[in-house]
């Protein structure tokens, strides 16, 4: 086999709901051969791990016997070695870490010390998870851990929304169609909505989440992201580097002296397990930002993310100018045009815009839709397309360092504010309202 994935972290909650099942599809497709590394099960306990992950796949017995399994230690070099065997006759290795990021420099420190990270003969690379540190300096630190023992030509930093078709056809769509391309600057556009909401909490994940909090577990990345996708210029080509090149221009031009945040927790987050007693972190956020570039200065963007509320979805909504008004003055019923991008669930890409009511006087706003794939954001489909761009070597969908730090630099430099409860089941602290209803909006869903 000339390919080899090695994924750390594979008895993990990550590997059993989506890596698994996603490297599974893969090796249907692909002649690869794949070896997991995990501590706390032996080969046997794995392989029931396996079959668990697998249940719902028609091969996932011949999968089972495929798959190779390293058990130890991750700081012991004997892993490592045991890792080099089983990977002795691939050409190339993509070593995927599924882990906590204070593991990233010591796993990587110990691929390049036993030789695991040298280009003798292939290539080797490494897909690491978010979060990258807690903050722009500890995102420095593990950023500059890992240049140590690979390139960052070799370094696939994973955001799985970027792995979701239809956050991939945002570019598409824009960017071939002259329709909307005229329209897609300040003239036209009044303002943007990206909003994630769903109506679970934090479920099982409070050691992990009340270090985190949904400023820098959902904002700081994928949202940050999406906006990035949304308002990023023309590229000079297709290539990973060009259209990242425009991406890391938005998240620098983010205006953060101007950006008004909401911070909410709801109530009974208190009470989750893990979950310090005195926690100030935020499971709601909602903010107001500018980008001080050409196309869009003047038009407000706005990020809302919560746990526990209204609903459960994802949504990127681009509003546009309504026009001086003509011979309908009187209609209450006429809504400003929208572009919506529904990214979860029942994905697809509408239009909405007005239209007479049918055999009767009256205007009414209507939706044109383009239905998409149906699965979600974090599908193992998701996971699929992403390793398979890194085998490829294509780095489009993955974030590079200078993303990655302009990101938090962002975050690092907003002014916090207090913490304000709400109900759940609600749309958040009411303070979210007034962030967008004292601009004379409202938002959408």
């Amino acid at each position: 086999m000339s390919t080899a994935i090695v994924l750390f972290g594979a008895t993990g909650d990550l590997a059993k709901k989506k890596l698994l099942p996603a490297l599974h599809d893969l090796k249907l497709k692909q002649d690869v051969l794949v070896v997991g590394v995990g501590r706390s099960m032996d080969a046997a306990q794995f392989k029931e791990f396996l079959r668990q992950s697998l249940t719902h796949k028609k091969e996932c017995a011949k999968f089972s016997e495929e798959i190779g399994y390293v058990h130890g230690d991750t700081n012991d070099d004997a892993t490592y070695r045991k890792i080099r065997d089983a990977t002795s006759g691939a050409k190339n290795i993509l070593f995927y870490l599924a882990m906590p990021p204070e593991q990233f420099a010591v796993v990587a420190d110990k691929l390049k010390s036993n030789g695991l990270a040298e280009e003798t003969s292939g290539w080797r690379r490494i897909m690491i998870e978010k979060p990258l540190g807690s903050d722009g300096a500890s995102a420095r630190q593990i950023n500059g851990q890992l240049t140590k023992s690979f390139r960052e030509s070799q370094i696939f930093r994973v955001d799985h929304y970027l792995g979701k078709e239809l956050v991939q056809n945002i570019l598409v769509l824009r960017l071939t169609n002259d329709l909307i391309q005229y329209i897609y600057n300040n003239e036209h556009v009044d303002h943007v909505q990206i909003t994630a909401v769903e109506t679970q909490g934090i479920e099982n994940r409070g050691r992990y989440y009340d270090g985190a909090g949904a400023l820098k577990d959902m904002v700081q990345s994928h949202l940050l992201q999406l906006l990035s996708l949304v308002a990023m210029g023309v590229p000079k080509s297709d290539s990973a580097d060009d259209i990242r090149d425009e991406k890391v221009q938005v998240i620098k031009a983010l205006d953060a002296e101007k950006t008004e945040l909401v911070r909410g927790q709801y109530k009974g987050y208190l009470q989750e397990p893990h979950v310090s007693p005195d926690s100030q972190t935020e499971t709601f956020v909602a903010l107001r930002t500018f980008i001080n570039t050409p196309r869009w200065r003047h038009v407000p963007f706005y990020i809302r993310t919560g746990k526990k509320t209204h609903a459960s979805y994802v949504e990127i909504n681009i509003v546009l100018r309504t026009l001086p008004c003509t011979i309908y003055c009187d209609e209450k019923d006429v809504l400003p045009n929208r572009i919506i991008i529904r990214i979860q669930p029942q994905e697809s890409i509408s239009i909405q815009f007005n239209t007479k009511l049918p055999g009767r006087t009256g205007i009414k706003p209507v939706v044109m839709s383009f239905p998409h794939d149906k699965e979600g954001p974090t599908s193992p489909r998701a996971y699929e397309y992403l390793i398979e761009d890194a085998i490829k070597g294509d780095a489009t969908l993955f974030t590079r360092w200078d993303e990655v730090e302009a990101s938090w630099k962002f975050i690092d430099s907003l002014k916090k504010g207090g913490l304000h409860a709400y109900e759940p089941g609600s749309r958040g602290p009411e303070l979210c309202e007034k962030l967008i209803s004292s601009d004379g909006k409202s938002w959408i869903g």
